[in-house]
């Protein structure tokens, strides 16, 4: 079975890294193949949301 890993090094503060990743609209940014994200409705982002 083939098996890969990778590494980065993020110098900023780790809660400001994880509000980034944790908001849909950023996630195109640094996911490959994701060319956007919409929200389907106007509800908080929550276990259930909608992109």
């Amino acid at each position: 079975m083939l098996e890969a890993s990778a590494s980065v090094l993020i110098k900023h503060p780790l809660e400001t890294v994880w509000e980034y990743t944790t908001t849909p609209e950023n996630i195109a940014a640094y996911l490959p193949g994701v060319v956007e994200m919409t929200p389907l409705s106007d509800n908080p982002v929550s276990v259930g949301a909608q992109w």
